[in-house]
This record gives structure tokens, sequence and C-alpha cells, in this order.
């Protein structure tokens, strides 16, 4: 075959793989371009992911070839892709960094250490060769600084620094944006842009559409594990898009279905939080009120407060003074068990802290109710398997069955079933912690309905989002966290005429960062 061409870079051909006789990916054939960001979309379970696994060597195919260059390539394993030039950049950074080492260290990670003698290594030379790369990429950082003291943008950076000096002929950017507030988000994608035009290659996956389009040239949908398409991003929309990830009549039935009316009447407190404070949480004067069957909305960036105020009505944390006054009295919750008794859910920003990654789906829908499955200390099987089989399908958790291990399941059923547990529990009130990271459109529109479901049957619930757009579509009110303190609240009514851009001018307002250290992002710590 001719090298490259038609100037194409990767070449994924008639690509297929099982898991347990479920088909991952059917016959999926694209290519990528040289120097292009290519977009990569699909609902969870489309089989974005077993690609990219294929394409770094962690997974093998069943049948198909990759080209690289116009060349075949079998990768064994990632350590033969690496070599080949293709990095990947993961959503958790921290798992692929070592926190505990400055930027250079982690730019030259491996067999690129600079080396004095045998046994030292020549850290004057990483450092300046580390800024010259930060410098030439436009990165205002420190490469002597630890990395676990930087922001999750700067650690993004860090990686994509290290893919640039190693000549990385394309990056692989899997979901980097979901911990990173709008700013990082744009500075990030300038980096991309500047590297674009360097002769870098990007495949860039996500779920937020609205990045897909800003960033790419082309953008290649997956359904079901099948290729749909590839279209140019000048011609495309988000609707479109939605639609062919989705399909038009199954994007219809879950539209109309939002589209049921929210009856919420501010009649019954359920919860009181008066002048809350915590030392240790940065926490300072929190005071609002939950109604029963509210959805309240809370907006702030990363490290304003948000999970703190969640962790310490759920009893992971303890606070320093003020109330909680739940159901008309005063409560403390020591742990999480007490709130749980009493009613409270919560569902974790980070799923891996809430699931059982060793189990299957059914054990992970009932543990919190599990002594109610059991008499005389043996649980009832038929109750268990009864009640995990209601759920999945009251839910619509896509998985061959319930004994499926939940590690196998993609990240919008993965949260589904979080979802589930407490359904089956009977909460008063739900915390939501970000509920729809890393989930693609039509999870979100499904998890959108379940909890105005819940609403409408009495629940109050308390959402957390770093999506702007996520909050207007579902909030009864919204207020506004920042440097631990609320400061502003927007009603019911006001919410009802709030725009995307004024919800954005007022958290940026009150933001819990300095502006100038936020546009530069030196060692800002979340």
């Amino acid at each position: 075959m001719e090298k490259n061409t038609n100037n194409l870079l990767l070449e994924f051909n008639e690509i297929s793989k099982n898991f347990d006789g479920v088909k991952a990916l059917d016959r999926v054939s694209f290519s990528i371009k040289n120097g292009e960001i290519h977009g990569f979309i699909g609902e969870n379970g489309a089989g974005k992911s077993t690609l990219i696994k294929i394409c770094v060597g962690i997974y093998k195919s069943d049948s198909g070839k990759i080209l690289l260059d116009g060349e075949e390539t079998i990768f064994n394993n990632p350590v033969d892709s690496e070599k080949a030039g293709i990095r990947v950049v993961h959503q958790d950074v921290s798992r692929i960094l070592c926190l505990n080492l400055s930027v250079a260290d982690n730019i030259f990670m491996g067999p690129n250490l600079e080396r004095r003698g045998l046994f030292f290594l020549n850290r004057k030379k990483m450092n300046h060769k580390a800024n010259e790369v930060l410098n030439r990429l436009g990165i205002s950082l420190d490469s002597e600084l630890r990395v676990e003291d930087i922001s999750p943008a700067l650690q993004q950076l860090t990686l994509i620094a290290r893919a640039f000096y190693l000549k990385a002929k394309i990056i692989i950017m899997d979901e980097p944006t979901t911990a990173l507030s709008s700013k990082e988000i744009d500075f990030l994608f300038k980096i991309i842009k500047k590297m674009k035009e360097e002769g870098t290659t990007f495949l860039f996956a996500s779920h937020k559409l609205n990045e897909i389009i800003e960033i790419s040239n082309r953008i290649t949908v997956l359904k079901n594990g099948k290729y749909i398409d590839t279209v140019n991003t000048k011609d495309i929309d988000i609707p479109t898009l939605s639609s062919m990830m989705i399909g038009k009549s199954e994007l219809k039935k879950k539209l109309d279905s939002e589209i049921k009316s929210h009856h919420f009447q501010k009649a019954n407190v359920i919860l009181k939080v008066k002048s809350l404070n915590s030392k240790k949480l940065k926490l300072e004067d929190i005071t609002f009120k939950l109604f029963k069957g509210e959805i309240l909305g809370i907006a702030g960036l990363l490290g304003s407060g948000r999970t703190e105020l969640l962790n310490i009505l759920f009893g992971i944390s303890s606070y320093d003074g003020g109330n909680i006054i739940f159901n008309n009295k005063i409560v403390n919750f020591k742990n999480p068990r007490q709130a749980i008794r009493s009613g409270i859910g919560l569902i974790t920003e980070e799923r891996s802290m809430a699931l059982f990654n060793n189990l299957n789906l059914n054990d992970n829908i009932v543990p919190v109710i599990i002594d109610q499955l059991a008499r005389w200390g043996w649980i009832d099987n038929r109750k268990y398997t009864d009640l995990a089989k209601k759920y999945k399908e009251l839910l619509e958790i896509s998985a061959p069955s319930i004994k499926t291990s939940i590690s196998s399941l993609s990240g919008g059923n993965q949260q589904k079933t979080l979802i589930s547990r407490w359904l089956a529990a009977n909460i008063k009130i739900l915390l939501c912690d970000e509920p729809t990271k890393g989930v693609d459109v039509g999870s979100k529109m499904e998890i959108r309905r379940k909890m105005l479901d819940l609403s409408n049957h009495g629940v109050a619930i308390i959402y957390v989002s770093s999506e702007f757009d996520e909050l207007l579509k579902i909030s009864d009110r919204i207020i506004i966290i920042s440097r631990g303190k609320i400061t502003k609240e927007f009603t019911q009514y006001e919410v009802k005429n709030l725009t995307l851009k004024k919800l954005n001018d007022e958290v940026y307002r009150y933001m819990a960062i300095d502006e100038k250290k936020d546009e530069v992002f030196i060692s800002q710590k979340h």
C-alpha cells in the first residue's frame, strides 16, 4: 500500500470486538487525517473507549486492521503504541502522573530522564528543557512545582507537554474537560490548536457536543458499536449530532418524556441549613432552605465548597458551627450510615468511590437496603434478584443481565445503577454531585427525567453540576457558592428567565480563584 495515501495518518479497517457474547465493536471503519483535530462521539456503550483501548494496545481486536501512516500496525501493549507515536491523555490524569514528583520529572518520565553520570539525574538540564517545552506551547508554569500542587488543567497540560516533547504523531484525548472550568477549557483548546498548527494530530473523544463542534475539524459518530458517519464540523449542529448518536425517534421520545410537567410548590421545608461553618473545609456562614419536591441547583467552580457542603450533609465531614435541621429536628450526622437511615442519599462525583467494581450489577443496586432483604441473618435471594431486575428495567440499564459485571458497563449505565440504589432505599433527600459527569447526551436525558420523576414524588434534590446549562434545565432554584460562601440565589421565577450567559457571568463574578492566576494557570490548586 502506498504510504500515507490521501494524507491519512490513522486508519481503522473493519475493527470488531466481542465481550462475553456482547458485540462492543462491529466492523468499525474510519480514518484520521494528518494534522487534524478529529472529534469522536457516541453514547455510553457505543464503543469509543473499546476502540481507543484497541488503538493503544490494551485490548486486541477480534478482527480488522489498524494502519498508521499507511502501514498495518499491531500493538501488543501500550509501550508499542507509544513507541509508534500514539499518546493518550485520560480523563483521570492522576492515575498516570506521579503526583509527588515535579512537572519536569513527569515530562521526562522513563527512558527520557536526563542523567548526570550513571546514578544521578541532571535536574538542572531537565528543568531547563521542560521550561523550553512549556514556553513553546505558551504554558506559563514552573517546571519545578510538584504535580499534586497544580490544577487538573495543568496536570493535563503536563501530559500534553510530555507528548509534545516526545514528538507524538497523534494524541488521543479521552473526556479531557470533565474536571475543568470553562476558562481552563478555553486555555486547553488554545494549546491544542497551537499544537495542531505545529503538526500534531488529535483524536478528541467527549460527551460535550458543544466542545466537539468548537474544537474539531471532522467528527466520527459511533452507535451501539457500529460506525454511523464522519462529518465535517462546519456542516453539522448539536441537534443533528444528537439524533445521529441516539436515533431520531428515540431522541424525540426522550425529549417528549422530559417535557412532563414538574409540579414544585414552595410549601414544606424539609431541610434548613443555618450559619454552617467549617474552618477545615473553608465553608463560612452557609444558610439556605430546601423544600420537599424541590430541585435546588448549586453552581460554582471546582474548590468553591460545593462537594464539601454535600459531604457535611451526608455525614462524611464534620463542621464547627451552625445547625442542620432535617424534618424540623436538629441533626448532626457523624457518619453516612446515620444519614442513610434518616433518608438521605448521595451520588458522588467519582463513580468509582461508590461502586463495587469487582461485583455485578445486582450486588451494586441493593447494598444500601441489604438488611431489609435478610431474615434471621439469611438473604432472601428471590427478593434480592427481583429488586435488581425491577430497577434495571425501570432505569433502562443496558446490560445483558443483572449478573453482568458493573465494571463492564458504560459510565451512563453505572450512574443509573447508583440512582437505582437510592430509589430502592426510598430516600427523602438525594444529594447529587455531578450526576451526569462523563455520560452521553442520551443518558443525561434519562438521568434528568428520573430526577424530575423523583421530585414529582416528593423527593428533594440538591443538584451540583459544572455544566450550567444542565442546571438551567433541571433546577427550581439555583444558588452560587464561591470561596466557601453562598454569594447569590436565583429564585424560582428568576431561574425560568435565566440565560446561560447570565449564570456564567454571575459564577465568574465571584470566582474562587485569582483572575491573573487563572489566565496563566500557575500552581492553582483546586
